[in-house]
Protein backbone atom coordinates (compact mmCIF):
# COMPACT_ATOMS: atom_id res chain seq x y z
CA UNK A 1 0.00 0.00 0.00
CA UNK A 2 1.57 3.37 -0.98
CA UNK A 3 0.34 6.74 0.65
CA UNK A 4 0.29 9.88 -1.73
CA UNK A 5 3.67 11.27 -1.28
CA UNK A 6 5.20 7.85 -2.37
CA UNK A 7 5.81 6.00 0.16
CA UNK A 8 4.78 2.45 1.11
CA UNK A 9 3.64 1.13 4.92
CA UNK A 10 4.63 -1.99 5.71
CA UNK A 11 4.50 -3.89 9.03
CA UNK A 12 6.35 -5.92 10.87
CA UNK A 13 5.28 -8.21 14.22
CA UNK A 14 7.35 -9.50 17.01
CA UNK A 15 7.92 -9.44 20.72
CA UNK A 16 7.60 -6.59 23.04
CA UNK A 17 11.14 -6.86 23.90
CA UNK A 18 12.24 -7.04 20.22
CA UNK A 19 9.88 -4.09 19.12
CA UNK A 20 11.13 -1.76 22.13
CA UNK A 21 14.97 -2.34 20.70
CA UNK A 22 14.15 -1.89 16.93
CA UNK A 23 12.60 1.29 17.72
CA UNK A 24 15.23 2.86 20.02
CA UNK A 25 18.39 0.99 18.55
CA UNK A 26 17.12 0.90 14.91
CA UNK A 27 17.70 -2.86 13.05
CA UNK A 28 20.63 -4.61 14.01
CA UNK A 29 22.27 -7.51 12.41
CA UNK A 30 23.84 -9.39 15.45
CA UNK A 31 20.53 -9.48 17.17
CA UNK A 32 18.46 -10.99 14.70
CA UNK A 33 21.19 -13.42 13.75
CA UNK A 34 21.30 -14.83 17.41
CA UNK A 35 17.26 -14.59 17.58
CA UNK A 36 17.37 -16.32 13.74
CA UNK A 37 19.41 -19.21 15.04
CA UNK A 38 18.29 -22.62 14.64
CA UNK A 39 14.62 -21.24 13.89
CA UNK A 40 13.23 -21.89 10.30
CA UNK A 41 12.37 -18.23 8.62
CA UNK A 42 10.00 -18.00 5.77
CA UNK A 43 12.30 -18.28 3.13
CA UNK A 44 15.90 -17.20 4.11
CA UNK A 45 17.71 -15.04 7.01
CA UNK A 46 16.54 -11.43 6.83
CA UNK A 47 14.10 -8.70 8.60
CA UNK A 48 10.04 -9.51 7.49
CA UNK A 49 7.64 -6.78 6.86
CA UNK A 50 4.53 -7.09 5.26
CA UNK A 51 1.83 -4.85 3.17
CA UNK A 52 -0.82 -6.38 5.45
CA UNK A 53 -1.12 -5.21 9.36
CA UNK A 54 -3.07 -8.32 9.83
CA UNK A 55 -0.51 -10.68 8.97
CA UNK A 56 2.20 -8.70 10.77
CA UNK A 57 -0.09 -8.98 13.62
CA UNK A 58 -0.36 -12.65 13.82
CA UNK A 59 3.35 -13.27 13.85
CA UNK A 60 4.00 -10.89 16.48
CA UNK A 61 1.08 -13.28 18.64
CA UNK A 62 3.17 -16.45 17.45
CA UNK A 63 7.07 -14.60 17.95
CA UNK A 64 9.21 -16.74 19.77
CA UNK A 65 9.50 -14.98 23.38
CA UNK A 66 6.76 -12.53 23.21
CA UNK A 67 5.11 -14.26 26.57
CA UNK A 68 1.93 -12.14 25.62
CA UNK A 69 3.53 -9.44 24.92
CA UNK A 70 3.68 -8.50 21.54
CA UNK A 71 2.97 -5.82 19.03
CA UNK A 72 3.38 -4.26 15.37
CA UNK A 73 5.90 -1.82 13.92
CA UNK A 74 4.73 0.78 10.72
CA UNK A 75 7.69 1.04 8.80
CA UNK A 76 7.55 3.97 6.11
CA UNK A 77 10.00 4.52 3.27
CA UNK A 78 9.95 5.49 -0.19
CA UNK A 79 8.60 3.54 -3.08
CA UNK A 80 11.62 4.15 -4.67
CA UNK A 81 14.48 3.39 -2.18
CA UNK A 82 12.24 -0.19 -1.60
CA UNK A 83 12.50 -0.50 -5.30
CA UNK A 84 16.35 0.37 -5.14
CA UNK A 85 16.86 -2.32 -2.68
CA UNK A 86 14.92 -5.30 -4.72
CA UNK A 87 17.27 -4.32 -7.69
CA UNK A 88 20.03 -4.40 -5.74
CA UNK A 89 18.88 -8.51 -4.23
CA UNK A 90 18.76 -6.58 -0.91
CA UNK A 91 14.96 -7.51 -0.38
CA UNK A 92 12.90 -9.91 -2.06
CA UNK A 93 9.10 -9.85 -2.52
CA UNK A 94 7.16 -13.54 -2.15
CA UNK A 95 4.30 -14.52 -0.62
CA UNK A 96 3.88 -15.58 3.23
CA UNK A 97 4.30 -19.58 3.61
CA UNK A 98 2.87 -21.61 5.72
CA UNK A 99 -0.31 -20.20 6.60
CA UNK A 100 -4.06 -20.36 5.76
CA UNK A 101 -4.06 -16.44 4.69
CA UNK A 102 -2.99 -15.04 2.16
CA UNK A 103 -0.20 -12.35 2.41
CA UNK A 104 2.93 -10.60 0.52
CA UNK A 105 6.26 -10.08 2.47
CA UNK A 106 9.63 -8.82 1.76
CA UNK A 107 12.52 -10.25 3.40
CA UNK A 108 15.30 -7.31 3.69
CA UNK A 109 19.03 -8.59 3.56
CA UNK A 110 21.07 -7.68 6.66
CA UNK A 111 23.15 -5.66 4.34
CA UNK A 112 19.96 -3.73 3.46
CA UNK A 113 20.15 -2.83 7.57
CA UNK A 114 22.07 0.27 7.40
CA UNK A 115 20.25 1.66 4.50
CA UNK A 116 17.05 1.02 6.50
CA UNK A 117 17.98 2.24 10.10
CA UNK A 118 19.03 5.88 8.11
CA UNK A 119 16.28 6.34 5.13
CA UNK A 120 12.74 4.20 7.04
CA UNK A 121 10.71 5.43 9.56
CA UNK A 122 9.90 3.12 12.13
CA UNK A 123 7.05 3.55 15.18
CA UNK A 124 4.62 1.92 16.76
CA UNK A 125 1.54 0.18 15.33
CA UNK A 126 -1.82 -0.29 17.01
CA UNK A 127 -4.10 -2.54 16.25
CA UNK A 128 -7.23 -0.74 14.36
CA UNK A 129 -10.95 -0.62 16.09
CA UNK A 130 -13.49 -2.10 13.95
Amino acid sequence: MSDVQGMVVLYHGTDLTSVMDILKNGLDEQRLTVLQANRKTQSRPGWYVTYNFAAAWYFASIAPGNKDKYAVIEVKLFVEHLEMLIDQGLAQKSKVLNVLFAADQICFDFQAFTFLNTHALFRPCQMEED
